[in-house]
């Protein structure tokens, strides 16, 4: 974004740079400390003029750019890893703040590695616009890309202008939409998807 309009506009819905960037670039929603009006932002930017004239009373707010942990390629940020209860009053972070990486510490789990991330309704709501999600992606730092891209250890992650460069891992093809509800009736879709924490294990037995 550097070096183009986005650095510089403003606007009275958008008054930084960084607001109207984030409603243009992706499919997620703002956070919910962001401020203003999700629903008219989204009618105005996200959405087909149909939409704009939606109900605007309900507020329409995601997780990733709450907390800045996806770049705008849809690269989830890893924040935490480590074993839950094998120190005193140990917690894993909530799969809100990133992607939270854990390893078992008993028998019956030793040699499984668990990734967890959530999407908030908010999210599920936006991308199901996009045509939903059908595929996920482990992917791992490319060092050498990263490293010619002038990224270093511990290689630093942005989310406009991200140098880490990354190659795939593991990818998982799902023959329905994890985005899909009902939407009819009293429980209309847009406003209603509900928190989803996705768990993908890798069993290393």
């Amino acid at each position: 974004m550097e070096a183009t309009v986005f650095s510089s506009i403003g606007t009275q819905l958008y008054p930084s740079s960084l607001g109207l960037t984030q409603s243009v670039l992706g499919a997620f929603p703002i956070g919910s400390s962001t401020g203003g009006d999700m629903d008219r932002a989204t009618s105005r930017v996200i959405l087909d003029e149909d939409f704009t004239q939606r109900d605007v009373g309900n507020k329409t707010y995601g997780f990733f750019n709450e907390v800045s942990s996806m770049d705008v390629s849809g690269f989830v940020n890893m924040v935490m890893s480590g074993s839950p209860g094998t120190t005193t009053g140990y917690a894993m972070s909530s799969g809100a703040s990133g992607l939270c990486v854990s390893g078992g510490i008993d028998a019956t789990n030793s040699g499984t590695v668990e990734y967890s991330v959530m999407l908030a309704g908010g999210d599920l709501a936006t991308v199901n616009l996009y045509g939903g999600i059908y595929h996920l992606g482990l992917w791992t730092i490319d060092m050498k890309e990263s490293l010619l891209n002038g990224n270093t250890p511990p290689f630093a992650f942005s989310v406009l202008n991200n140098p880490r460069k990354y190659k795939l891992f593991a990818r998982k093809g799902l023959s329905k939409n994890l985005c899909y509800i009902n939407d009819h009736g009293a429980n209309l879709g847009f406003d209603n998807h509900t928190d989803l924490t996705i768990k993908w294990r890798l069993h290393f037995l």
